[in-house]
């Protein structure tokens, strides 16, 4: 088809392209051929990706290799979640890949580093520090690397972030903490972990919500006996005088009262 005029960059529904579909195969001399007749290495999807990224979120470092040397550019990113190869290759755990994109020029770190904790990608996450990603930051439209390890239980990134430093009592949005969040959840493993890490048992949100409250809503009842071993505030009071026997009442979590009811809520 190359020999008789086919249109090289012809592209389907969804945008992708042969040079797209051949990048993420890891077809290296199907690349090369394509290339040679004129695909358009800057092309991107309908989601913004580009041949690069393609090769980058399956792993292939010899087509990744090439695409640099035909003149790929490093750091374009996607419009829809704001990728680039990187993040994409980071997300996936593609350790060799992140290796040799950061040896290439690859930027944009911190926000990989938020892609690499959201996939629960130790190794890569700990690369990533090593050459330069700041855990506490964050980086649209993603989060810090805490809320994203946290959000999605990976405590074993988690872990990670903290002995790099990570602020585990930073507020999110309106108060709400990485407790908070892990308490909501019923993550007993994280609740555990951000305590044994000095976690602020009784920060509050600025309704005046704790991480035993919102606990205590979900009828994780697990978790609110893992905060109160911790020594969160059985009888704390929101300014309009909720307190966790209430919340717990209020959704009808019978094991949760009970629990609270042992310990000495009155109220």
């Amino acid at each position: 088809m190359l020999r008789n005029n086919f249109n090289v960059n012809e592209s389907c529904e969804n945008g992708e392209t042969a040079l797209m579909v051949a990048s993420a195969g890891g077809y290296v001399d199907v690349v090369n051929a394509l290339l040679s007749h004129g695909a358009n290495i800057k092309e991107h999807n309908v989601i913004g990706h580009t041949p690069l990224m393609k090769a980058a979120c399956a792993g292939h470092v010899e087509v990744a290799k090439v695409l640099l040397e035909r003149g790929a550019e490093i750091n374009t990113r996607s419009n829809e979640y704001n990728e680039n190869a990187l993040s994409v290759a980071s997300y996936k755990g593609h350790i060799d890949m992140v290796r040799f994109l950061l040896q290439a020029g690859a930027d944009h770190l911190n926000f990989a580093l938020s892609a690499a904790s959201t996939g629960g990608q130790v190794e890569v996450a700990q690369l990533l520090l090593d050459s330069g990603a700041q855990v506490n930051s964050s980086t649209y439209p993603l989060p810090s690397p805490l809320e994203c390890s946290i959000n999605n239980s990976n405590v074993e990134v988690t872990t990670l972030l903290i002995q790099a430093g990570g602020n585990i009592n930073g507020a999110i949005t309106n108060g709400n903490t990485y407790l908070m969040m892990a308490a909501g959840k019923g993550d007993v493993r994280m609740v555990n972990l951000l305590l044994e890490s000095d976690a602020d048992v009784d920060a509050k949100m600025e309704n005046g919500d704790t991480a035993l409250m919102i606990a205590c809503q979900k009828g994780h009842t697990v978790a609110a006996s893992v905060l109160l071993s911790y020594g969160a505030n059985l009888e704390h009071k929101t300014k309009d005088n909720r307190t966790p026997l209430m919340e717990a009442s209020r959704a009808g979590h019978l094991t949760t009262v009970n629990l609270l009811i042992e310990k000495g809520a009155r109220k």
